[in-house]
């Protein structure tokens, strides 16, 4: 695994799929068909949080 890691579950890697991930990140709706693996994980609390200060 090289980078920040990778995608795991129905996920084929276009824009669509990223903004359907981080949608269901923002809206606490969890992941279920897509998980992060490596250091994503990390990426992804850092999106979470970062969505909850901008809506409050």
């Amino acid at each position: 695994m090289e980078g920040w890691g990778i995608f795991q579950g129905i996920f084929e890697g276009s824009v669509l799929d990223y903004i359907y991930f981080s949608l269901t990140a923002f809206t606490a709706l969890g992941f279920g068909d897509v998980e992060p693996i490596g250091n994503l994980r990390f990426l992804t609390g850092i999106e979470s949080l970062t969505e909850l200060i901008l809506i409050t």
